[in-house]
């Protein structure tokens, strides 16, 4: 009788387990102001944008109370809030931080790569976002603060 309880508690358990495995994280490194430097990417990498060729200066401000500002030629675009996760990347098979943000306007999202994998590099003062599927885009920002 002792084994059926513990395999009830078990089957209770495993089917609480989500397929998702995602688990909510906090970066200190990706808070701040970031200029957009380009975008690339595509089918054969045809995409290519970046300030100058789209008329368009882009600011993402990461605050650390998961709540973000876009401003687009130096006027508030959006805000809202974003989280980051760690999951399984497709592309990687590894396990990677994602960004996901409430809402992005429709001007903002044809230019530049708000959610997707996240990636900051100190050195070099950059954050990198890149769509996680085969031919997808990434953006390039740099810190400006």
């Amino acid at each position: 009788m002792k084994n059926i309880g513990y395999l009830l508690v078990l089957f209770v358990v495993l089917l609480s387990c989500n397929q998702d495995d995602s688990v909510e994280v906090y970066s200190n490194d990706m808070v701040g102001k970031w200029e957009w430097k380009s975008t690339n990417g595509g089918e054969a990498g045809r995409i290519y944008k970046t300030p100058q060729n789209t008329d368009k200066i882009i600011h993402l401000d990461l605050k650390p109370d998961f709540e973000y500002t876009i401003l687009l030629n130096n006027k508030e675009s959006i805000s809202g809030t974003y989280s980051i996760i760690n999951k399984k990347s497709i592309l990687t098979e590894e396990t990677e931080q994602f960004i996901s943000i409430t809402t992005i306007s429709e001007e903002s999202k044809s230019i530049v790569v708000l959610e997707g994998i996240i990636n900051v590099y100190n050195y070099s003062n950059s954050l990198f976002i890149n769509q996680d599927f085969e031919n997808g885009m990434g953006s390039v920002f740099e810190r400006v603060d």
